[in-house]
């Protein structure tokens, strides 16, 4: 366990942190129902897929408890993370992160590790050349647990990179 992150529930913040955007007059937000969110990680040095983690709650707010499966990193090594983002409130279920990247520019999501030591970096960019995070490092410091909480933010016209 001393040369190990565990990240319990790694997702599991995002539930009641994850925005849905709001519907805008003559603005097709048909990405509202994000019930999942996939966590793909690479090993940053050979680009080989290590696994992928998920977040998922299917009913929304309330009803059944979200599942967020538990990620175990190595201490000091660098990953590259790739998101996914998708609809499994029908079947069959609908990728909603090509949606969400061709409106990057009103997008960007935000990283914060809780009671872990993770630094991440953003690697994506949208059409203004600002950090978008569908693709990220992380560089993982010291054992430990916590929490690794991905926030999708919203920003359509105020969007500077920044998590305002």
């Amino acid at each position: 366990m001393k040369n190990q992150i565990l990240i319990f529930g790694m997702l599991f913040a995002l539930a009641a942190t994850i925005p849905s955007c709001k519907p805008e007059e003559g603005h097709d937000h048909s990405h509202e129902t994000i019930t999942s969110l996939r966590v793909t990680l690479r090993d940053s040095s050979n680009t080989s897929v290590l696994g992928s983690w998920s977040f998922s709650d299917r009913d929304g707010d309330g009803g059944n408890a979200p599942v967020a499966d538990t990620i175990r990193l190595n201490a000091g090594t660098r990953y590259r993370a790739e998101l996914q983002l998708l609809d499994e409130s029908g079947s069959p279920a609908k990728d909603l992160s090509g949606e969400i990247r061709e409106a990057g520019d009103e997008h960007l999501f935000v990283f914060t590790a809780a009671g872990i030591s993770i630094q991440t970096e953003i690697l994506d960019r949208d059409s203004r050349n600002l950090p978008l995070g569908f693709e990220s490092s992380w560089q993982s410091g010291a054992a430990g647990n916590g929490v690794m909480i991905i926030l999708l933010k919203h920003q359509p016209g105020v969007k500077d990179g920044t998590a305002i």
